[in-house]
């Protein structure tokens, strides 16, 4: 009797220690609990239910992605170099996680898509300001 009763408590304590989870200042940990959004937790130490929870990581911090520089050729035929920095920070880490298949993918594509329609409304706008000859 003392050895099952001890090995249930055994079991009882591991598994209590496995559902313990720390984040540091700058992560949330996302919980699913049986595939649905049960809600973020952190920063800090809590608290799931292990083999029933399951957690997903973000980094909050801000962050910053290098854009490959652009040439382009100006109206009066003057060669440009534009360089850019995209900085990011996730606000909501469940609608990043639970939203979005890949958040940092996104950002690259958006970024590129302001960044060449940006180039576009520059290039218009040199146009514009050419005087009529």
């Amino acid at each position: 009797m003392n050895t099952i009763l001890g090995t249930l408590l055994g079991l009882t304590l591991l598994l209590a220690i496995a559902g313990i989870k720390i984040d540091r200042e700058y992560e949330r940990g996302v919980i699913f609990r049986l595939g649905r959004l049960r809600g973020v937790k952190g920063p800090g130490m809590y608290w799931i239910i292990p083999l029933l929870d399951q957690k997903a990581q973000v980094d909050i911090r801000t962050k910053t992605v290098d854009i490959a520089p652009q040439e382009a050729v100006t109206a009066d035929s003057v060669t440009i170099k534009v360089n850019a920095v995209l900085y990011y920070r996730i606000l909501e880490p469940s609608r990043s996680i639970n939203k979005v298949e890949n958040y940092c993918h996104l950002l690259f594509v958006i970024c590129y898509l302001l960044f060449v329609i940006c180039h576009l409304s520059f290039v218009i706008c040199h146009y514009s300001l050419l005087p009529l000859t």
